[in-house]
């Protein structure tokens, strides 16, 4: 899972699924193992005590039939925790993947949530039933795990807009183009959605002069039709210098959000993203010198781009409300759906010391 460090570090889990076309997924021939449902956790033995919440990721071989082979920590230091849950999963009810049409042998990543305040854990796969995308980095890095790389931009020519930097509206335009692709030529570019209708050409003649890598099965390039998405933040200054795309700089946010190939299958167009960070910086200080481990905070970012604290991560008076202070002042461009509808996004929030005068936040849900 990529990490962002900056000044200001947040950390973002998505943690309730929402669902998607009704359609299977089936990315370039390939749908990951699914789970066709989660059933209420009881624990076997007795809840393991924390003093903060815990992440934890398992591997699974699946074979073809669905069935898991073999069930391990990816760390060894989670072992507890694996422990505890070993037979749940074993009980849970899978379909196997399928590339091509044909069941095939994979490994299936499972990502969950140990909250302090919870004794039930929290589940999260890529895939429930074949249709509901329930943690898009989470169905990346299964495709990572079975050797399915994604498409992305590798470079992008200069472009210009009218966003205004003083804009303070929760939304900001985009523009989608369908790529159609023989081999590794383009040979068709549709508008497939645009907010942004006077700029829609300037795009589809920067696309010619682009620079993309194709999806790949086993080393195999695929011929696919990419969904390129175009954002025009306003707090970018235009026109944006040419896009590296091997060069990314993991401290600039827009930089990777701007442009990028879209999975047409995932229920968002795009997750929060922080407005002023990370211009934004917060002191050490109004911790306090208490303030020395990571805490995890559950927040809902609403419609409006607000962030509001559902679960504070420490019982801590000071250093609660300097938490509240802080998550008071963060403001979002709120999740997008396929829909183009503003949607609540629910997550935690990492925040952990930096040095002695700032804190750290990363961006895990940022990729």
């Amino acid at each position: 899972m990529k990490k962002i460090y900056l000044i200001l570090t947040i950390s973002l889990f998505l943690v309730i699924p929402n669902k998607v076309k009704s359609e299977s997924v089936n990315l370039y021939g390939f749908t990951p193992v699914s789970v066709d449902s989660i059933p209420l956790f009881q624990p076997m033995t007795k809840p393991i005590q924390r003093k903060e919440n815990v992440f934890v990721t398992l591997l699974a071989e699946m074979d073809k039939k669905g069935n898991i082979k073999s069930l391990r920590p990816k760390n060894k230091k989670d072992s507890l925790y694996f422990s505890y849950v070993e037979s749940y999963i074993h009980k849970l009810s899978f379909k196997p993947a399928i590339l091509n049409n044909k069941n095939i042998k994979s490994i299936l990543p499972i990502d969950i949530i140990f909250s302090r305040m919870v004794n039930s854990p929290i589940f999260n796969f890529p895939l429930i039933h074949d249709t509901l995308i329930a943690d898009e980095e989470l169905f990346e890095r299964t495709c990572e795990l079975n050797n399915i790389q994604l498409p992305k931009v590798l470079s992008f020519p200069s472009y210009f807009s009218q966003a205004n930097p003083s804009d303070s509206s929760n939304r900001y335009p985009y523009i989608i183009e369908k790529l159609t692709f023989e081999k590794d030529k383009i040979v068709d570019i549709e508008n497939y959605v645009s907010t942004y209708d006077p700029f829609v050409q300037q795009i589809q003649s920067a696309i010619l002069y682009a620079d993309f890598q194709l999806p790949k099965i086993k080393g195999k390039d695929i011929s696919d039709d990419l969904y390129l998405m175009v954002s025009f933040f306003p707090q970018l200054s235009y026109p944006v210098a040419p896009f590296d795309g091997n060069s990314a700089d993991p401290s600039n946010l827009f930089h990777g959000h701007r442009i990028r190939i879209i999975n047409k299958f995932s229920h968002f167009l795009s997750e929060p993203i922080p407005k002023r960070l990370p211009s934004d910086k917060f002191s050490r200080k109004i911790f306090g010198s208490s303030f020395v481990e990571p805490i995890n905070v559950y927040i809902k970012i609403d419609t409006l781009g607000k962030a509001v604290i559902l679960r504070n991560g420490t019982s801590h008076k000071l250093i609660s409300g300097s938490i509240k202070e802080m998550v008071s002042r963060l403001k979002f461009f709120p999740a997008v759906n396929q829909k183009n509808e503003l949607e609540e996004f629910r997550g935690y929030l990492q925040i952990e010391p930096f040095d002695g005068l700032n804190i750290r936040i990363s961006y895990l849900w940022m990729h």
